[in-house]
């Protein structure tokens, strides 16, 4: 998968001013700033806001100056100082953190180390928020973070479908650290903001000399860039580049007897996880000993029941079976089985192990 920088986790310094305990800034004056929209800044308002974040937590557990802990819970918790009163509020931006009393760079820093401590800090496939009602997790935004910096005119313009003043507000605001940075960019509403997460799925920046790109074509498995399979190759001879999580190969050591003239032989399963939803590309290697290989039948069978019939290896005990027998309409997630069956008797053998190399797509 190609490596994207976590231009969403930027933070951003302004100002010095030192509290008389030298630990946070005194009232009032602004100091560290956590940016709107990134996964510590989504984990922090996660951790103020919560219900279980008392003084005492923020106090000993963070830890916080007592000072600034009191105050950032009164100012969630309203002049009364109840919580589930009207006066109730919310965190709902790093610089209303910020602006609370006794509250510096030393604390915002506490609280960025304690919500990843704890799991508030969204990552991966999860939740990053929501802006100009597009949902995005982190990978999301990630991806379309490095699209928005990264792609040249051309690019946004006519591959992710943008307008044109889209496209030149995007690239006058470059560079942008958060998608709250982005939905604020001029001309970039909903439309703008799901055309660009779903493109930025499907684009990488530009790979090494000679190298096919995501969702280029591509004639051979080793033809496309590093961190991207070529998706159809094995199948069709010819395929597009996808990012390598559309692949997997899956192994099972067996060590199981092949019995001899027995027409129900001897079958192996793998649990096959992770992928998208249907096969493209499949590949079996079959490690045995046997002194006839020839002489056998191999069948797999795919998690939905459908089977194929693979040719017969040759010399040697590891064999690659290339086959399309199996539809790839058929889900791809479940078990896969191979059977090896000798239907002659008078040679035994042995199934060492099988390997199942699958490419994937979304039906």
């Amino acid at each position: 998968m190609v490596r994207r920088a976590l231009l969403a986790s930027l933070i951003t310094l302004a100002g010095c001013g030192v509290s008389p305990e030298g630990t946070d800034a005194v009232a009032g004056v602004a100091q560290t700033s956590v940016l709107d929209g990134s996964p510590e800044a989504v984990g922090v308002l996660s951790v103020l806001n919560a219900d279980s974040t008392t003084v005492t937590v923020l106090d000993d557990d963070v830890p916080l100056n007592k000072r600034a802990a009191e105050q950032l819970v009164a100012w969630r918790d309203g002049a009364d100082g109840q919580r589930y009163t009207y006066d109730d509020r919310a965190f709902e931006t790093m610089q209303q953190v910020d602006d609370v009393p006794w509250v510096g760079p030393a604390a915002i820093e506490a609280l960025v180390a304690y919500a990843e401590q704890t799991g508030a800090v969204p990552q991966g496939g999860e939740l990053l928020g929501t802006w100009d009602s597009t949902a995005f997790t982190v990978d999301e935004a990630e991806a379309t973070l490095l699209l928005v910096n990264e792609a040249d005119y051309v690019v946004l313009d006519e591959d992710a479908a943008l307008s044109s003043r889209a496209v030149d507000n995007i690239m006058a605001a470059r560079p942008l650290a958060t998608i709250a940075q982005l939905a604020a960019v001029p001309q970039v509403g909903p439309s703008a903001m799901g055309k660009l997460r779903n493109f930025a799925q499907t684009w990488a920046p530009l790979a090494e000399d000679g190298e096919a790109l995501l969702g280029e074509n591509c004639e051979s498995e080793d033809a496309c860039a590093d961190g991207l399979v070529c998706l159809g190759a094995i199948s069709w001879g010819s395929g597009w580049c996808v990012e390598d999580s559309f692949a997997a190969t899956f192994d099972m050591g067996v060590a199981a007897p092949i019995p001899d003239g027995d027409p129900a032989g001897v079958t192996s399963s793998i649990d096959v996880q992770g992928l998208a939803s249907v096969p493209i590309d499949i590949r079996v290697w079959i490690d045995l000993d046997h002194p006839d290989p020839q002489s056998l039948t191999y069948t797999l069978i795919d998690p939905n029941g459908a089977t194929a019939t693979l040719s017969a290896p040759g010399e040697g005990s590891m064999v690659d079976i290339l086959w399309r027998n199996i539809t790839s309409d058929d889900e791809i997630h479940g078990d896969w089985s191979l059977q090896v069956v000798d239907p002659v008797a008078g040679d035994a053998g042995t199934l060492l192990g099988w390997s199942l190399y699958l490419t994937s797509t979304w039906d």
